[in-house]
């Protein structure tokens, strides 16, 4: 009977431990990691164009919904406008991009002469 007993509460014990182990695990998220707010991604982001050495993306707006940003605004080139969504697609939590950047217009014209309107002639 004794034997009995022991056994019947080292049962009891091991049913307990194991449900403790899953259960503090599972309340504290255990191995999932936890997704960045959109805010975060945006601020990421920004960060990161901000900091590229390559360009400058002073005309660049970016938001996020979802994980998925979207890049708006303005690039000089084919390049930068690439390279925009390529550091965007970097940031942890992004799940997809769409960028909707726009090149600037070329502000000089084939001749090599300005746009910027006639200059009279001087007298």
């Amino acid at each position: 009977m004794r034997s009995f007993k022991t056994c019947l509460l080292l049962g009891a014990a091991a049913i307990l431990s194991f449900s403790g182990c899953k259960s503090s695990s599972s309340s504290s998220g255990g191995s999932e990691a936890k997704k960045p707010s959109d805010s975060k991604i945006t601020s990421n982001v920004k960060s990161e164009l901000k900091h590229d050495p390559a360009y400058k993306f002073d005309s660049v707006d970016v938001a996020t919904a979802n994980g998925v940003v979207q890049l708006s605004g303005f690039a000089t080139t084919e390049d930068e406008k690439q390279r925009a969504a390529q550091l965007a697609q970097g940031v942890p939590g992004v799940t997809s991009v769409q960028n909707n950047v726009t090149l600037k217009p070329n502000a000089f014209s084939p001749t090599g002469r300005t746009n910027y309107g006639t200059v009279p002639p001087y007298p």
